[in-house]
């Protein structure tokens, strides 16, 4: 008798970060650029690839959107790291990208992991929960 243990796995990485106006919300603001690679599995031990796509994620809304392929190109050419992104927010005088529209009042403090705007005694980012003093 013959007994054989297969399935898939998928891995995930955060592959960096741009920003864009959201279809969903309609806010302009950062997205992470996510990556997911499914792998088909033999007992338990990864043996091939055989799904790999590609999602841009509202860091306002939370929704998802798959990339396009032939627009992976152009959002490799544009992709930040998060140093590059936080370096930005440390250095833009007026983040309004980072705000939406301009309608929020003037910028408080920023999340560093996720830019996510932040009041004043915030202990914990209430978009990824990172802490943030």
């Amino acid at each position: 008798m013959w007994l054989f243990l297969f399935g898939n796995k998928g891995y995930y990485d955060r592959l960096g970060y741009i920003t864009m106006k959201c279809p969903d919300c309609r806010t302009r603001g950062v997205f992470s650029v996510e990556q997911e690679r499914k792998k088909f599995t033999i007992y338990f031990v990864p043996t091939f690839q055989y799904s790999k796509k590609q999602f841009l994620v509202c860091t306002t809304c939370h929704e998802s959107f798959e990339v396009a392929k032939e627009l992976k190109p152009e959002l490799a050419r544009k992709i930040m790291s998060q140093e590059e992104l936080s370096s930005l927010v440390r250095h833009s005088k007026s983040p309004r990208w980072a705000t939406g529209n301009g309608k929020r009042k003037a910028a408080g403090h920023y999340c560093p992991s996720c830019q996510n705007e932040v009041s004043d005694g915030m202990v914990y980012c209430p978009q990824c929960g990172r802490k943030l003093k």
